[in-house]
């Protein structure tokens, strides 16, 4: 991935969320530096899981969600992580839970989808980490954000990176999302009717710029 212009996009949409006619973020969590760089270290973590070709779709490499999850919610710092060490526990309880919709589900599920199409897959564990019961105790919509990228990207397409410009349809997808209580039988056309809508917003948000062309790969690293 190119690094550097997500977190130009990243950065746009901070600044825009701090703007006095920001009306889309009035109920949403503002935007920040430190915001923006924790996102940016999942990022980058997505692209050295892909670079070191691991697979993040089998039960053996789980850890790496909830590193995706500490990343975009505690960074990168040692002080940080001692300071959040309680909620990093609960998180790791919970999402070893599969009493409750924990990562198991969600390892199954995609064994099952592994001949879907990626932006089907991408939106489908989108749904499935951001729905009840969401599979962390916080920053499921950021860290499903991480691993939808990296179903995309590992398939050639561009990473999931939500701009100034269609933020605003992001949130209502992501909110809607969160309202599915997939224990519930009656929710089964939501799911299929906003797992669609997930995977359309992907097609129309996807930016090629934000992948490294095969020619510039050397040099960037990644």
């Amino acid at each position: 991935m190119n690094l550097q212009e997500i977190e130009n996009a990243l950065t746009g949409l901070r600044l825009a969320s701090a703007s006095n006619d920001a009306e889309d973020f009035e109920d949403k969590e503002p935007m920040s530096d430190d915001i923006v760089r924790r996102m940016m270290s999942g990022y980058a973590y997505v692209n050295d899981l892909l670079r070191d070709d691991v697979d993040l779709f089998t039960y053996g490499n789980s850890h790496h969600w909830l590193e995706l999850n500490h990343l975009v919610l505690c960074g990168t710092t040692p002080e940080r992580r001692e300071q959040f060490r309680n909620h990093i526990e609960l998180t790791e309880k919970r999402f070893y839970d599969d009493s409750k919709g924990g990562i198991g589900e969600r390892i199954e599920w995609l064994q099952r989808h592994r001949t879907s199409t990626p932006e089907a897959v991408a939106a489908g564990i989108f749904l499935l980490i951001t729905s009840s019961p969401q599979l962390y105790i916080e920053g499921n919509r950021r860290t499903a954000t991480l691993i939808a990228s990296y179903a995309l990207v590992r398939q050639g397409l561009s990473p999931v990176v939500v701009t100034a410009k269609d933020y605003k349809e992001f949130f209502e997808v992501a909110d809607t999302c969160k309202n599915i209580d997939r224990s519930r039988w009656d929710q089964t056309l939501t799911i299929r009717r906003e797992t669609g809508r997930i995977e359309q917003f992907m097609r129309n948000s996807a930016d090629p710029a934000y992948l490294v062309q095969t020619a510039d790969a050397d040099s960037a690293g990644h």
